[in-house]
């Protein structure tokens, strides 16, 4: 755990180096629903190419990529280049499952890419119309989760070509800098009470993140639940959105059940003890997944790398400015992987030290 080390870890759980290991691998390749609760997804914004220096790949691709790098699912993101739904005819959405149903990588999610709070009309109605689709498109290619946003500033093409949000984040700034909290929040509340019946009808579940801007707190998420008051709107409470000072065991538990869908980020190196660790990221990973399964999480845990890939050494140090290409994506995605792996199986071992962690 990032708090102490290996052996340290070891006197205090109370178990063998070698039990430690053998949970550890048997993450790593993938165990029963049972052993392994907290299962990994690749999320497709990794591979659009806004963050590196490369193509982006379909969907196909990143299912294969899924497989081999040892992700149980995938999440789709449906904007382009990805999976923007009228671009998908029915031939591509059955290429993806079939797809799916070959290779055994199951569907996490869907991913929309959409703003509720926004106080132009007509831009908030092209969010809902949006939406909509997005809920039909999860529901053809057997998604039970759409990740959905109360807002999001979107995504500008930068002087260099790249994705940026420098511009997007001032300019969504300026548009709602005249709208209280609550005002922001009912817009968000309106937009999710009309969608409801609709994801009823997909059999989908709305599962709303807890990422800036717009909502400031995991608090607002629930509040929304709350006020919206529908079994199709739940939570994605993710670590890394977590706003400073927040409780972290204390952000999962008041969620609970209504936690269906997750996600983590940053980047990763291996150090000298060969432990990995997470560099660009001072999360508490180990107790995020303890609450998890003291809540008893049964969903995906979705990897997500989004954010601009820049040249580092096997240390993590930047090299330049100017962005990577898509092998050290694929570097961190495995890397992603095992930390993950790491965190779940010492998070195992902790709660088999402390049954009072266990769900009731």
């Amino acid at each position: 755990m990032s708090e102490y080390g290996r052996r340290d870890f070891l006197k205090q759980a109370g178990l063998s180096a070698l039990g430690t290991a053998v949970a550890w691998k048997a993450m790593a390749a993938g165990a029963t629903a049972a052993d392994a609760p907290i299962r990994l997804a690749l999320k497709g914004v990794s591979y659009t190419g806004t963050w590196y220096n490369g193509p982006a790949l379909p969907i196909p691709q990143i299912i294969d990529r899924a497989k081999r790098f040892g992700y149980a699912a995938v999440e789709i993101d449906a904007k382009r280049p990805q999976a923007f739904p009228p671009d998908l005819d029915e031939g591509s959405r059955e290429e993806i499952r079939k797809k799916l149903a070959e290779t055994g990588v199951e569907l996490a999610a869907v991913a929309a890419y959409n703003n509720f709070i926004e106080p132009i009309q007509e831009y908030f109605q092209m969010n809902l119309l949006v939406v909509r689709e997005q809920l039909q498109l999860a529901h053809e290619l057997g998604a039970k989760i759409l990740r959905v946003f109360a807002s999001w500033p979107m995504v500008a093409t930068g002087k260099d070509g790249f994705g940026s949000q420098d511009l997007t984040r001032k300019w969504y700034a300026d548009r709602t800098a005249h709208l209280s909290r609550q005002q922001r929040l009912d817009l968000a509340i309106g937009a999710l009470k009309e969608l409801a019946p609709r994801a009823e009808e997909c059999g989908v579940t709305m599962a709303l993140q807890n990422h800036p801007p717009g909502i400031q707190a995991y608090g607002d998420v629930l509040e929304i639940l709350d006020r919206v008051g529908s079994p199709q709107v739940k939570a994605c409470i993710d670590l890394q959105n977590l706003q400073k000072g927040e409780n972290v065991r204390q952000a999962v538990l008041d969620t609970g059940s209504r936690q269906v869908h997750a996600h983590f980020g940053g980047e990763f190196r291996r150090g000298q003890d060969g432990r990995l660790e997470c560099f660009l990221m001072n999360a508490d990973f180990p107790g995020y997944v303890q609450a998890l399964l003291e809540i008893g999480y049964r969903g995906f845990l979705s990897f997500e790398f989004c954010h601009r890939c820049v040249q580092r050494d096997a240390a993590g140090n930047k090299l330049s400015n100017e962005l990577a290409g898509i092998d050290r994506v694929d570097e961190q995605i495995q890397l992603a992987r095992d930390f993950m792996h790491q965190v779940v199986a010492e998070a195992k071992a902790q709660e088999l030290r402390n049954p009072t962690l266990r769900p009731c």
